[in-house]
């Protein structure tokens, strides 16, 4: 989770360091002057990889003119406690103050804060009566909230979280991460898709319009095979759909497929086009393929305990289902949905259930990710 950045110029300040990262919240950050370098901890491990490739081969960092170097620093696993405070309470390092009256000043409020540990940056705006005070470590920022409204200085104001300036392009996650795997853990985890193209910047989604009036999300998804989906959104009053694929080589190759005819849905050639231009996927989708999830979950011993009409009551509230799909033959079960991210919550949550308490649940597999039908 941690980044290294050396060569940094003389007199450069931690805040113009920080100026350089968008990409994810952050636990930590220290500038070391004599040694011309910073340590940046990211949050979440994924936030750290994101900006590692994109500033070691994408868009090199600069600062006052020079080339920084990006390397890693040493591991380390998220407290409990910090990793509590984000998930029960949306903790940052960012401490926002309201109700403000003429008196604060910036200087004020940094004097004031300084007692709970370093402070990068405080900013007031004044025709809000607000301000933001960024600290450079997440725990002291949780200390502030905690007891500055116990100080009669601050009596009566607002006091509260606000978005680390550091995660202005980043995607918000919670904690803690799928099936309460931590980002130090994932590794070791068996993992559908690489991680380089969990990563890769490209065009994944394709518009398909002008759809039969009969087509299910389910027909749209036995015609695609060649790449695994994270999400497909059907519009059944507009009869057309959005379907995302995770890798962006997938969705090239069945845009160029469809392109050139003979792909048909419920005997009917689609309109085709691009989709929203997001050219990465959300961090939390990047866990969840990390993890080895998809969007079919497989149940298996649900002989006596569940039929389709079941499972379908009882996943619904993960997501909305595209296919449901009970093997009798083998005592087994399949519930696909629409987005990876329901998926994930009904693998977590389903166990729970005591009906379900013998039942084996997983992912199973997703059937677009099939090569592609001969023609």
């Amino acid at each position: 989770r941690t980044i290294y950045l050396g060569k940094i110029p003389e007199e450069s300040t931690l805040h113009e360091v920080l100026d350089l990262i968008r990409t994810g919240n952050l636990e930590n950050a220290k500038l070391i002057p004599e040694k011309h370098c910073a340590f940046i901890t990211f949050i979440e491990a994924d936030a750290a990889q994101v900006f590692h490739r994109k500033a070691s081969f994408k868009t090199p960092l600069r600062l006052k003119g020079r080339e920084l170097k990006v390397g890693w620093g040493t591991p380390s696993i998220l407290s409990p406690n910090i990793q509590k405070a984000v998930q029960n309470e949306g903790a940052t390092r960012n401490v926002f103050i309201g109700r403000l009256d003429s008196s604060f000043t910036e200087e004020i409020i940094h004097k004031d804060l300084l007692t709970f540990g370093a402070v990068e940056e405080v900013k007031i705006v004044r025709e809000k009566n607000i301000a933001f005070a960024h600290f450079t470590h997440i725990n002291n920022a949780i200390k502030a909230v905690t007891q500055l409204p116990l100080q009669s200085r601050y009596a009566g104001k607002e006091i509260s979280y606000g978005r680390d300036r550091c995660a202005k392009f980043a995607t918000p996650i919670q904690l803690p991460t799928l099936d309460g795997i931590t980002t130090t853990e994932l590794d070791h985890q068996k993992c559908m898709v690489p991680f380089s193209t969990l990563i890769a910047e490209g065009k994944r989604t394709i518009y398909l319009g002008k759809l039969a009036p009969e087509t299910t999300c389910a027909d749209i998804c036995n015609s695609i095979r060649g790449g695994i989906l994270s999400k497909i959104r059907y519009l059944s009053k507009k009869y057309s759909a959005f379907v995302t694929f995770v890798d962006p080589k997938a969705a090239q190759m069945f845009y160029d497929t469809v392109s050139k005819g003979g792909f048909k849905i419920k005997n009917q050639k689609p309109k085709l086009g691009w989709g929203p231009k997001a050219l990465n996927l959300p961090l939390e989708v990047i866990q969840a393929f990390r993890q080895g999830a998809c969007r079919n979950v497989y149940l298996g011993g649900i002989e006596g305990i569940a039929d389709e009409e079941k499972l379908r009551a009882d996943f619904s509230e993960y997501g909305e289902i595209e296919l449901i799909n009970v093997v009798p033959s083998k005592n087994c079960g399949f519930v696909s949905f629409t987005d990876v991210l329901a998926a994930v919550k009904a693998v977590k949550n389903i166990p729970l259930k005591s009906e379900y308490a013998t039942v084996k649940v997983g992912y199973g597999k997703d059937r677009c990710g099939q090569p592609p039908k001969e023609a």
